[in-house]
């Protein structure tokens, strides 16, 4: 609003810098549209540790939340804000616990904002799912929990690119994520997961119900989704930016 919708610093910033990356199309088209410098911007998509989390191991996870082989896990990994659509998650989860009794959600993150996160933990009371879904706060071995997963979550209302969805590709989970920014640049129909419209918690329900149901379609995801991570690898983000300097050094 006022001032700041005109970006100030961001147009001071454009203005001084050679090339500017922006870590998704999406991300690179808005701020054309919004600051200009068409000639400046270059997309560099985020970049994972890729084998850190396709080598992980799911350890003794599933034990520690008290799972067993039987229970379907369903995991989102961000933090508690509103952004991040946990909200969206915890209904989509309420029909699906209403056809698959032995399924279960982590929400892996901090909890950043005590408002937001006091309602959600209301809005699990209201739709009596207390002991099944878990609030992990932040965890450092996020490779081996998505390891011990089903089903990746993505339920965020904005969004330039999440690392978090390549890191859960990389580990090999098929993933169900809002059709926003970034994220149709990394999943498209049927290639590592399956995408819905945002704040449509029934759409992504039905998604999900459809991985539940497909074991089939659930391995061809998870598979097509491993595939497509080794594109973000450390590697080849080094070497793109190796040669961003070298074209801007030789010019």
């Amino acid at each position: 609003k006022g001032l700041h919708s005109l970006m100030p610093s961001t147009r001071i910033s454009c203005l001084c810098a050679h090339r500017i990356l922006a870590i998704s199309d999406k991300v690179r088209d808005e701020l054309i549209k919004t600051v200009g410098f068409e000639n400046k911007i270059k997309t560099l998509y985020v970049p994972v540790d890729y084998k850190r989390f396709a080598n992980a191991s799911k350890g003794k996870i599933r034990q520690e939340m008290g799972f067993d082989e039987s229970n379907i896990v369903i995991t989102s990994i961000g933090h508690a804000v509103e952004v991040k659509g946990w909200d969206i998650a915890i209904n989509a989860f309420s029909e699906i616990y209403k056809q698959f009794p032995d399924v279960r959600m982590l929400l892996v993150g901090d909890f950043d904002s005590k408002s937001y996160f006091n309602r959600l933990k209301d809005l699990i009371n209201q739709k009596s799912l207390t002991d099944k879904i878990i609030f992990t706060g932040k965890r450092d071995d996020i490779p081996e929990i998505l390891k011990a997963s089903d089903i990746f979550i993505l339920p965020s209302r904005s969004d330039g690119l999440c690392c978090a969805l390549i890191e859960a590709m990389a580990s090999g989970l098929p993933c169900v994520a809002t059709n926003v920014g970034g994220i149709p640049e990394v999943i498209t129909l049927y290639k590592g997961g399956l995408l819905f419209e945002r704040e449509n918690p029934q759409e992504m329900a039905q998604n999900i119900i459809k991985l539940i149901e497909d074991k089939t379609l659930r391995t061809t995801l998870a598979f097509q989704a491993s595939v497509r991570a080794k594109e973000f690898s450390m590697e080849k983000y080094v070497e793109k930016i190796f040669k961003c300097y070298s074209r801007m050094l030789n010019s």
